[in-house]
């Protein structure tokens, strides 16, 4: 489940790449389970990054952590690539 929503993330993201950039890694930290409380850990201007951090509110719940056989909250940092297909720049 999570990865296809971060498949689809990465090639909506594409075009919100600021002018110049053809690739960036950009890290978010989020509790596992529940899509609230991101923080961009590595990313790239401040339009780019609250972009990314809206688009992964979006996420839907993922299970969480099991710790003693009873769900625990954990931190997640989740690492989004993106990259432009070089040959697709005119």
């Amino acid at each position: 489940m999570g990865e296809t929503f971060l498949k689809k993330l990465e090639k909506e993201m594409i075009p919100s790449l600021p002018d110049r950039v053809t690739h960036t890694c950009a890290q978010i930290e989020f509790k596992d389970g529940t899509p609230v409380n991101f923080k961009i850990l590595r990313g790239l201007d401040k339009e780019f990054n609250d972009m990314l951090i809206e688009q992964m509110q979006q996420m839907p719940k993922w299970s969480p952590a099991i710790y003693r056989e009873k769900p625990a909250a954990k931190k997640m940092v989740q690492t989004v690539t993106l990259g432009i297909d070089e040959t697709e720049i005119h």
